[in-house]
């Protein structure tokens, strides 16, 4: 990636020196430098395809920003050339301005500022793909948290199940149990004389008590 920045810095500048050439041209000869000018922004175009790809397969995080930045830069100075290049164009155009009728453009002209115009759009239409694509990768990073939380949930409500299961049947146990002792002659006379053990345990502790 860095090769391909490298390389597409080095055309960009060329191109804003160009550009600043140009800026002291008039008539055909400008009209003539801003349509090679164009060129070079196109062959810079082919350049950015390269870069994105390179992009792409980027996977480390910190890695993946420090490229977007670097590509962004690079983007945003080629919009910044591609707005001086109308700018200088709309002048080119007034300089033929007559007063008494209305402007005609040279055939030059008209071509420089379709393609500029072109050029334009084709950037704008890359940015909407380019936020397009972030969209996309932020949603689905949202819709894999969301399915995380959401297993999470079933997990706890699958637990929360299992221990109200777990509850219901100890009750249900104790209950049959306790009608079991009830029921049982047997039990009830343990019951008793471990109830009436008790009990004489008490008294007899309560006369040893009371005698000292």
């Amino acid at each position: 990636f860095d090769d391909q920045y490298n390389q597409g810095i080095q055309m960009v500048n060329d191109a804003e020196q160009y550009l600043e050439r140009i800026k002291l041209q008039t008539g055909v000869e400008r009209q003539t430098s801003l349509n090679k000018l164009r060129q070079r922004i196109q062959a810079i175009d082919q350049s950015f395809i390269l870069i994105e790809t390179e992009l792409s397969v980027i996977i480390e995080e910190e890695d993946k920003i420090r490229c977007q930045q670097m590509f962004d830069e690079i983007n945003g100075r080629v919009r910044n050339l591609q707005s001086q290049m109308t700018q200088l164009n709309r002048q080119a155009i007034k300089q033929n301005d007559d007063e008494n009728q209305p402007v005609q453009l040279t055939d030059n002209q008209k071509l420089g500022m379709g393609m500029m115009l072109y050029d334009k759009a084709k950037l704008d239409l890359n940015d909407a793909d380019r936020a397009l694509d972030d969209i996309i990768v932020i949603n689905n990073e949202v819709t894999n948290t969301l399915q995380k939380d959401l297993q999470t949930m079933n997990r706890i409500n699958d637990d929360l199940t299992e221990i109200q299961s777990d509850t219901v049947l100890a009750k249900k146990q104790l209950r049959e149990l306790a009608q079991r002792i009830v029921s049982n002659k047997c039990y009830k006379g343990i019951f008793v004389i471990v109830l009436l053990a008790l009990a004489g345990l008490s008294i007899w502790d309560i006369s040893n008590s009371s005698k000292k």
